[in-house]
């Protein structure tokens, strides 16, 4: 099968590398799958990302060739391509429709690269920007569509009723994201269907030893609000007060990077935590995979109306036998039920350290947790599985391609 796969930045960037087992998935299995970064600027972050660039059709959101390219097109469906333009207008706030309008020359681009390639199904990951190009070049192309819905981008409310309406499916990767979805779609709830982020399961993922020093602590994520660092300090300092030893690892940047080196100067805590700055994410699978960390440890929180999905680095962890400990916040409780991990409430520093000493303390409990949580992962997130049923929901969206433009017809979609 032909795919356009529209990202943000992957493969470029040291975001979106959730992503990178999908399409590794989708390729092993004998598709042609064409990647399509929105704004690719930066530089191939991710090992694992470096083979993908031959798959991949790279272009700025503005370029001279982008430009020639949209007029081409606009030439050639003039009517479709105003078409897609009014629907556009609909955008709920004029930053979204300025958004919007800023990436139309390139969703033309993508539909006449769509044609050239023969693709039989666009996707693009996300509900925003990256999902609009998907939108328009489906309505100039009558190509079949659909998109993945994560956590910020619905709550943005990018023309999502009218995406959900038009596309073969809209994908939501958690319980929690398929509700509020559905409560977008205004009638059109049928088209949303939950489908997990799947992740890659380790054929030689080795448990890790009994360690008679410190317990090794990965802490994975951006360094941002949400992902709650602040409370893993204090889950730190109340374990050092006790006499655990703990030492711990962040993975990742971001803008708190400089008030998380002044909070774990203030806690003592400097000898005991590693800022590990950006990590490529084939070097962290292979920490995992060999045991480097005896627990993975996900302190989110609810920042501003905005919450964790399920997040991969979790599911990843799981599946090298690594006990995680995480928040019960957004879609993390999904993954983790049936004691699949620990869960303690969000913004609880002592409800954490008492998490971690119980898996330090209680060795039954660590390796009930460590099969568990590997049970858990094969059976509901392995990523085989998920594109079995992410290439099926396609193979019925192209065979209701005719009933679903006549659907578009009626919503003035398309010409």
């Amino acid at each position: 099968m032909k795919i356009i796969y529209i990202t943000v930045a992957i493969p470029f960037g040291n975001r979106e590398a959730f992503v990178l087992s999908e399409i590794e998935e989708l390729l092993s299995g004998g598709n042609s799958i064409k990647i399509v970064p929105l704004n690719p600027r930066e530089a191939v972050t991710h090992g694992n990302a470096l083979p993908l660039l031959q798959h991949t059709a790279r272009q700025d959101v503005v370029s001279p060739a982008i430009l020639g390219s949209a007029l081409r097109i606009a030439l050639r469906y003039p009517l479709r391509t105003l078409a897609a333009a009014a629907c556009l207008l609909q955008s709920r706030s004029l930053k979204i429709l300025a958004k919007n309008l800023v990436v139309f020359p390139k969703a033309l681009w993508v539909a006449k690269l769509a044609e050239e390639f023969g693709a039989e199904h666009i996707h693009a990951q996300w509900a925003g920007c990256s999902s609009t190009l998907a939108f328009v070049a489906s309505r100039v192309t009558s190509i079949p569509w659909s998109f993945t819905a994560h956590r910020w981008d619905i709550p943005e409310n990018n023309l999502l009723r009218l995406k959900i309406a038009s596309a073969a499916f809209a994908r939501g990767i958690d319980e929690d994201g398929v509700a509020e979805l559905r409560r977008c779609a205004q009638g059109y709830a049928d088209r949303v269907v939950l489908l997990h982020i799947g992740v890659k399961i380790p054929t030689a993922a080795r448990k890790p030893d009994e360690n008679g020093g410190n317990f090794r602590i990965l802490v994975p994520g951006f360094l941002v609000p949400k992902k709650g660092h602040t409370y893993m300090i204090g889950a730190l300092r109340i374990l050092a007060s006790r006499g655990v030893a703990v030492h711990a690892d962040f993975a990742g940047e971001g803008p708190l990077e400089d008030e998380i080196r002044a909070q774990l100067i203030n806690a003592g805590l400097q000898d005991k935590v590693n800022l590990l700055g950006l990590a490529a994410h084939d070097e962290l699978m292979r920490g995992l995979a060999q045991g480097r960390w005896d627990a993975v440890v996900l302190p989110s929180i609810m920042e501003n109306g905005h919450k964790e999905g399920i997040p991969v680095s979790l599911m990843e962890a799981m599946s090298c036998y690594i006990p995680v400990i995480s928040t019960e916040t957004g879609g993390i409780p999904e993954l983790l039920r049936g004691g699949a991990g620990l869960l303690v409430p969000e913004r609880d520093a002592e409800a954490l350290a008492n998490a971690i000493q119980r898996l330090i303390s209680d060795t039954g409990l660590y390796k009930t947790l460590a099969t568990a949580g590997r049970t858990r992962v094969e059976e509901g997130f392995a990523v085989a599985a998920t594109i079995r049923e992410f290439l099926s929901l396609i193979v019925r969206a192209n065979g209701n391609s005719h009933g679903s433009r006549e659907r578009q017809q009626s919503l003035g979609l398309v010409p």
